[in-house]
């Protein structure tokens, strides 16, 4: 029962969409492609501070190692 409600769902919001006029659509998709833009520069940060965090962790743990190897001879 929930499949046809979702289906239903989805069929008024495609009925809704055709009924727009061109300029409300280029509205919509001006609006919809700042959200994008939006997240995909949030996005490029992120993985920029985890590359980041991972080369410290990589260095640290390079150098540590490296003590250790000879620490061991």
């Amino acid at each position: 029962m929930r499949i046809a409600e979702k289906l239903q769902s989805d069929i008024d919001d495609y009925k809704e969409i055709k009924m727009l006029s061109q300029s409300q659509l280029e509205a919509a998709a001006v609006y919809f492609g700042k959200i994008t833009e939006k997240d995909t520069k949030k996005a490029f940060w992120k993985g920029a501070l985890l590359n980041f965090t991972f080369f410290i962790f990589g260095a640290l743990m390079t150098l540590y190692s490296s003590d250790i190897v000879e620490f061991l001879r």
